[in-house]
């Protein structure tokens, strides 16, 4: 067992390496301090974010 911070840490980590992975198809959430994103295909328009609730638009990027 670890820590909670070390393991808040370690996810973080995970997550950003998992975005950086995803390459072209993945897409960040344009609201400020949000850390949300999501890997997506062609027939997506939009992304409704999980963490802030807020709607992105894919084809306006």
């Amino acid at each position: 067992m670890v820590e909670p911070q070390v393991y808040e840490q370690h996810l973080a980590k995970s997550i950003s390496q998992a975005e950086n992975n995803a390459g072209k198809n993945a897409f960040h959430c344009k609201t400020p301090n949000c850390p949300g994103w999501c890997i997506y295909d062609d027939n997506a328009n939009n992304f409704l974010c999980p963490v802030c609730d807020l709607t992105n638009c894919l084809t306006c990027r």
